[in-house]
């Protein structure tokens, strides 16, 4: 599978007609670039940048991906798309920075404990998280967390924290 150093961004112009009879994700894949790679982002006709209208390219299986946690529309990277990537903070970083948008609603990149190991354990003076966590990169001050940086939800607390060396055991377990 080719996956690139930094994600590519393809823009297709052309407008969905919800009328028609066909999904938004099918109509869009009509339109994938034989340049795409793993992870590369391609952005569908709106001007406003909101989960249905952000696909990732899975390189394998060369489908689009999509995923809003949120269920109100906020992009995230989903973990099908980023575990295959060795540095997917490196790889997105700078992807989201739209020009000439109306609105853009990001969410986060999704953060494997295991396939990303490495960065967990320095980023927690050596510890890993556990494999059924799921973690989140948050590129800047969202409505969830102040910052940017490495986050694990807990459930019972209904709270982010920020990975870093003094974070408690019990939200990595």
């Amino acid at each position: 599978m080719n996956v690139g150093q930094k994600c590519q961004r393809f823009v297709n112009d052309q407008i969905y007609d919800p009328d028609m009879d066909l999904s938004m994700k099918n109509f869009c894949s009509q339109f994938i670039p034989d340049e795409a790679r793993h992870g590369d982002m391609l952005v569908c006709g709106e001007k406003d940048l909101r989960s249905m209208n952000i696909f990732f390219l899975n390189g394998e299986s060369r489908n689009l991906v999509q995923k809003d946690p949120t269920g109100s529309g906020y992009t995230c990277v989903p973990l099908e798309i980023t575990r295959k990537i060795p540095d997917p903070i490196e790889f997105y970083n700078g992807a989201f920075n739209f020009k000439n948008y109306e609105e853009i609603d990001f969410y986060g990149i999704e953060i494997d404990p295991l396939a990303h190991n490495n960065l967990i354990k320095s980023l927690t003076n050596g510890r890993s998280a556990a494999g059924h966590k799921i973690l989140y990169y948050f590129f800047d001050e969202n409505e969830w967390e102040q910052g940017r940086g490495v986050f694990i939800y807990n459930e019972q607390e209904d709270k982010f924290f920020k990975l870093n060396s003094s974070i408690e055991q019990k939200y990595l377990d």
